[in-house]
């Protein structure tokens, strides 16, 4: 290897030991009387305590990489916070990884002792390292400081908190007090940007700003802790990057474009900064310059196979990035399809390396990429390519336990065949089919084929406002038609081609709102078209809730082959709501005429209930009217939680299956005591085995078994960390729900998501789809479909699926050759 850990240490430092002058008791305000002293001449300073967490980027040259990580408890609560460290290379191997423990004091103790971790590592070429910083029961990081000292010349910190469920923000906090500090950043590039400089000392005067040439841009001065200022939109911003001088580093940092972003920013929350200015190095131009940054291939000795790599240019200019092989053993056959792009800002080119398998040993190759300027950046990807078969063809080890940077394709050698934007869905001829921006793709004759979205509908999207095209159901009819959702911010649409390969035409649905669509859980498929749901309006905010109307909207075909829109009927004004954001439950089922719809509903704040109720109602199509009243039939705590989605399917007799959604809570489910009608009764509702879960994914096979997937936190076995696994659980008929097993572990503790969809094919195989993301944005963002942009959620990216073909016993990952009808 050409990249090797070298060593970790470990060590914790008290006051009194010289080389860790001022480490013990903390002055006024909390912050340790004197700054620390490096341990060697080697590394540069260490620099002022910061809070936060997220990592450092370092372009690093050949030589020994050393990095030393600080932390210090600040013991304000009584909840251990240990920080996890992980050092990594270019192409995310990863190269080192330690942890700083608790340091065992109690709540109210005060700032505790200095404790130092070393990671390093011999570089043999140049590219970026980074370091991941993690911290448990503080994915914000304000219940410890950190900070570091390295010998890389060139680093740049990224404050990259956790997920808060609002619009992102990452403050700049510094916790040392008794030294001065400089902030070094890139400035907006052509318009206004705000500097608000709060919690400074009572003795702190004024605040500095200086453009990237040196001079002087404005002092603010300081009133009540605080120093705030407009920087207009004038001057040169040519020279980067800037400084923010402070006489003492203790702060909280707002910098538009920086740690606050709006609309126009070129780098949308990535808030990354230096000490130094000279360890600035232009990085976020060329951030996902090269992706992915590392794979994993198998194959047949001698076969010819390619991988496609992108070049990004992240640049708000035109550049051209000039690309080689560098073989880091010996040379073997390997081809690169260009050794240069000229690339258009924000866009991306895909590059192919064609090569032949190794006869024996695996075998590695670089693809470096080196912007075409002055700015001395470089940096590279690997491809690693090994004789023989992928362990991911074999049944997975369970559960799956997904290492930092060290998912599917690193463990196992996945690499997904097919297109993998969504979940796999099944046609009445067992024909896998899955959407993409441009329509469907359907398995044919060993080929994904695409049934595309018609001219006359994409006329029609584009005289609505931001079509949402990530609705990623897919309903199909007795007769072969297929159907499709899709959304802007006035109107929903409904997608129908006739069959497959027969271009969507767009049907106007009316008004905008939340949407869901029958699609196929085990024993249903609409001889009509399917009925849609729709909710929408959101009069009054109740704890995690907003209350909605919930309609439905009967769908019929015209003797011409073409659909008629009904008029909406109202199931409901308190509903929560539907949507596919996690789990992607059936709100619909069916079963000849009958349609049954399952949601759970808003209360009074004051209400004493155990949950949100849930609520089944039937309607016939061929009277064109509701059967009865919504009929309660479980609650799913706690009340007014937008997360608590319900889940409804049908077994082969016709008896529907309820389970109401909780958020990180037990299921409730209930069964009806008549077939294919909800009005005639259901058991008693009952807790399905397990605890904190969220997001119901639900199917019942040809034995009328019922399989659960959905998120739970648990804590770790290892370390009293809690996590979010995913968890695999069933139910056979006549028989008692089992308790939860475990399929995924999550690299990370803390919040996390995996996206997942389970469905199921004609043939009673389970097919899970997820795609994980942690609550770090540092991890999120390093992937370039995985930042947020104002909100949005990365549910596409790293999607990957696995299967089952004997009733969740063991699963292995998909391939094309395994879907074939």
């Amino acid at each position: 290897m050409e990249t090797r850990w070298m060593t970790i240490a470990l060590t914790c430092f008290f006051a009194g030991l010289s080389n860790v002058p001022g480490a013990g008791a903390p002055a006024a305000g909390g912050e340790n009387s004197a700054g620390l002293e490096p341990r060697e001449e080697a590394l540069g300073e260490v620099h002022p305590f910061f809070g936060g967490v997220g990592g450092v980027y370092f372009l690093a040259d050949p030589g020994e990489l050393v990095v030393e990580v600080l932390k210090r408890d600040r013991n304000e609560t009584g909840e251990e916070t240990d920080l996890r460290a992980v050092l990594f290379g270019p192409d995310r191997e990863v190269l080192g990884e330690a942890v700083i423990p608790d340091d065992g004091k109690e709540a109210g103790e005060g700032v505790g002792p200095v404790q130092r971790v070393r990671l390093s590592t011999e570089v043999e070429r140049r590219g970026v390292y980074g370091l991941n910083v993690t911290v448990a029961h503080d994915r914000f990081g304000e219940k410890v400081d950190w900070t570091f000292q390295t010998n890389a010349r060139r680093y740049l910190i990224e404050t990259s908190r956790g997920w808060r469920g609002r619009v992102q923000e990452e403050p700049i906090v510094l916790r040392s007090e008794s030294r001065a500090a400089d902030i070094w950043f890139r400035p907006r590039e052509d318009r206004a940007f705000e500097v608000e400089v709060t919690d400074l000392p009572e003795a702190a005067s004024q605040v500095r700003v200086y453009d990237g040439e040196g001079s002087l841009v404005e002092a603010i001065d300081a009133v009540e802790g605080k120093a705030v200022t407009t920087i207009s939109g004038q001057g040169n911003r040519n020279a980067v990057p800037w400084r923010l001088h402070m006489e003492t580093a203790r702060a909280r940092v707002h910098v538009g474009g920086v740690t606050r972003w709006e609309e126009g920013d070129a780098y949308p929350n990535l808030c990354y900064w230096t000490f130094e200015e000279e360890a600035w190095f232009p990085f976020l131009p060329n951030r996902w310059l090269l992706t992915p940054y590392g794979w994993s291939e198998y194959g047949k000795p001698g076969e010819a196979q390619k991988q496609v790599f992108s070049v990004h240019n992240n640049a708000p200019e035109p550049r051209t990035v000039a690309l080689e092989l560098e073989f880091p053993e010996e040379r073997w056959p390997v081809r690169l399809s260009t050794n240069q792009v000229t690339l258009e800002s924000q866009e991306s080119r895909e590059v192919v390396l064609a090569y032949e398998v190794p006869e024996e040993a695996p075998a590695r190759v670089h693809l470096r990429g080196t912007p075409v300027d002055d700015t001395g950046f470089s940096t590279f990807a690997t491809l690693k390519v090994t004789p023989g078969a992928a362990p991911a063809r074999e049944p997975l080890p369970l559960p799956l336990e997904l290492k930092p940077y060290r998912h599917e394709n690193e463990q196992f050698g996945y690499s997904p065949d097919f297109p993998t934007d969504w979940e796999l869905y099944f046609d009445r001829d067992n024909r896998p089919a899955t959407r993409t921006g441009e329509g469907v793709k359907t398995l044919e004759a060993g080929e994904w084929r695409l049934t595309p979205i018609s001219e006359t509908a994409r006329t029609r999207f584009d005289s609505f406002e931001s079509v949402d095209r990530s609705l990623s159901k897919i309903s199909y009819d007795a007769n072969g038609g297929v159907y499709l959702l899709a959304g802007s911010e006035d109107h929903s649409l409904l997608l129908y081609s006739g069959k497959p390969g027969r271009p969507f035409e767009a049907y106007d649905l009316g008004r905008d709102g939340l949407l869901d669509i029958e699609q196929f859980s085990g024993h249903n498929t609409a001889e009509a078209p399917p009925i849609v749901v729709r909710s929408y309006g959101s009069r009054a905010s109740e704890g995690w809730g907003a209350v909605r109307t919930l309609e439905l909207i009967p769908v019929r075909k015209h003797e011409d082959g073409g659909l008629h829109i009904d008029e909406p009927v109202v199931l409901s004004e308190r509903a929560l709501g539907v949507g596919q954001h996690a789990g992607v439950p059936s709100a619909v089922v069916s079963r000849g005429s009958r349609v049954h719809v399952i949601w759970q509903e808003a209360t009074a704040t004051d209400e004493d209930v155990p949950g949100a109720p849930a609520y089944v109602v039937t309607y016939d199509r061929e009277k064109g009217a509701l059967l009865g009243e919504p009929v309660r039939v479980a609650h799913g705590p706690p009340a007014n939680n937008v997360h608590n989605r319900p889940s409804i399917t049908i077994d082969s007799k016709g008896y529907l299956h309820a389970i109401a959604g909780t958020h990180n809570n037990q299921f409730r489910y209930a069964r009806t005591l008549e077939p294919n009608t909800a009005h005639q009764g259901w058991t008693d509702e009952e807790r399905i085995p397990g605890s904190a879960q969220s997001y119901i994914g639900l199917v019942c096979d040809s034995d009328d078994t019922l399989h659960l997937v959905s998120r739970r936190y648990r804590r770790h076995w290892d370390h009293d960390h809690t996590h979010a696994m995913l968890v695999y659980q069933r139910k056979e008929s006549g028989d008692s729900w089992t308790e939860p097993r475990p399929l995924i572990i999550p690299p990370f503790a803390a919040y996390g998501i995996y996206y997942h969809r389970l469905t199921i094919d004609r043939k009673s195989r389970l097919f899970l789809s997820y795609s994980y993301f942690p609550s770090y944005w540092f991890y999120r963002n390093d992937y370039i479909g995985g930042r947020r942009d104002r909100g949005e959620s990365p549910v596409g990216i790293f999607r990957r699926t696995m299967m089952s073909e004997d009733g969740g016993e063991t699963w292995r990952f998909v391939m094309s050759c395994d879907l074939e009808a």
